[in-house]
């Protein structure tokens, strides 16, 4: 659910890394990056680079996985291959577990953005009472504003009537 990369490097002792899905998306770019510059990159190679790669060729291309990666060789010559993985072939989005409840509402989109809208109104809902609050409210006021109307006028709440105003 979150998108996490898990990379299997032996599938009967279910050893396995976890891949950062931006850390992918450094791998994909450094690979084409490799192709185009026909084995002779400039870029940095990303921390975990040919490990994942190494992880990524091993797979089974008619079962598992098609596509291979450019590989550093034993004579510091980079390997290019016939079946580059396309650019954002991927996963590249991290959800954040929490983030669910979210994502289940609306109010966060499966790539991660928020739905303005959806938001604008969860928080007008929020700051309206509910229908029961509401009448509760309006007889308060009512009430409020009758009180305050026989004061004015002299008179004492109900509380203090004739029975209670003895001296």
């Amino acid at each position: 659910d979150t998108q996490l990369v898990y990379l299997y490097e032996d599938a009967r002792t279910k050893k396995f890394n976890i891949v950062h899905p931006a850390q992918v998306v450094l791998y994909e770019e450094f690979d084409h990056h490799v192709q185009e510059t026909m084995g002779n990159p400039y870029l940095a190679i990303p921390v975990g680079y040919h490990a994942f790669a190494l992880t990524i060729n091993e797979a089974d291309p008619d079962t598992e996985c098609a596509y291979r990666m450019s590989v550093k060789g034993d004579g510091g010559h980079w390997t290019r291959v016939h079946e580059p993985f396309p650019l954002g072939f991927l996963p590249t989005t991290y959800l954040r577990p929490e983030y669910k409840p979210l994502r289940l509402l609306g109010l966060l989109s499966p790539e991660g953005i928020v739905n303005e809208r959806a938001l604008e109104d969860v928080a007008t809902a929020m700051r309206t009472p509910s229908g029961i609050r509401a009448k509760e409210n309006h007889h308060y006021m009512q009430r409020k504003a009758a009180q305050a109307a026989r004061t004015h006028k002299g008179q004492l709440p109900r509380a203090y009537s004739a029975e209670h105003r003895r001296v």
